[in-house]
């Protein structure tokens, strides 16, 4: 019997699970977390996933978590620091890719690979401004579906200056906006430039060179991607399933560990 990797990334907003088998992709799955433990969650999308590839948990040879919360995945055989899993996932898809950015809820990620490991790598602080929940926080200011926000900057033809790096000033920033007539079209590109203002210096403390990939939640708004290629001054690459980059990293760590 040829037995399936699983990989399963526990992070702050959502927990995500890819099964491999023979390095092929078999399934994936994604559920939010919301306010249950991440032991419960990471066994939903685990038991999601396999449902979805048509198997039984007594088919999994190895599991592999990640993410804040992967010492709390109980279905997992081992764990693996987030950034190798992110190196490895992204090089399944494209292996010159040099730099990777991952966008999370909480935290932001900037890493420089090479062979599929990470080589150097940069955080961002513990502040909101810099990590994918301020535009949730942005969303509810301006009572707008967070969905919507990235096409209507992508579609706004002017943007605002927003130069607070403290999400608690931004947000007075964007309230003394509104204030002051400036278009909601405008404030939310101003936004979007803003993070990517905020995200552009973690690539380059990690050496920008070569490619780069966008990948975490971060990487399905296209606003963001607007933004960063803006700043880069260069297309960016967007993994499959751009917020399963960690999981499928983790799960081919575990394939390597089948022998």
């Amino acid at each position: 019997m040829s037995f399936v990797a699983g990989g399963i990334d526990a992070g702050s907003f959502s927990v995500k699970a890819v099964l491999l088998r023979d390095g092929e992709i078999l399934s994936w799955a994604t559920v939010v977390a919301g306010l249950r433990s991440v032991a419960e969650v990471a066994g939903d999308a685990f038991a999601q996933a396999l449902a979805i590839a048509r198997l039984r948990p007594e088919e999994i040879g190895h599991v592999v978590a990640t993410g804040s919360g992967g010492s709390h995945v109980g279905v997992a055989d081992d764990t693996a620091l987030d950034v190798r899993c992110m190196a490895r996932g992204v090089e399944y898809h494209d292996p010159s890719i040099t730099n990777v950015l991952d966008v999370g809820a909480e935290h932001c990620v900037a890493v420089r690979c090479s062979d599929g490991e990470a080589v150097t790598v940069a955080r961002t602080d513990s502040c909101a401004a810099g990590a994918g929940i301020f535009l949730r926080i942005v969303a509810d200011l301006l009572e707008l579906p967070l969905e919507s926000m990235g096409r209507m900057a992508k579609e706004s033809e002017e943007g605002a200056e927003i130069v607070s790096r403290c999400a608690v000033f931004a947000e007075s920033e964007i309230i003394s906006l509104v204030h002051s007539g400036t278009k909601t079209e405008a404030i939310v590109r101003g936004v979007y430039r803003a993070l990517a203002t905020r995200l552009h210096p973690l690539l380059l403390r990690v050496g920008l060179q070569g490619g780069v990939a966008v990948a975490g939640g971060g990487a399905e708004d296209v606003g963001l991607v607007q933004a960063l290629e803006g700043r880069l001054g260069a297309r960016v690459f967007i993994p499959p399933r751009p917020a399963t980059v960690n999981a499928l990293g983790a799960a081919l760590i575990a394939g390597g560990n089948l022998g």
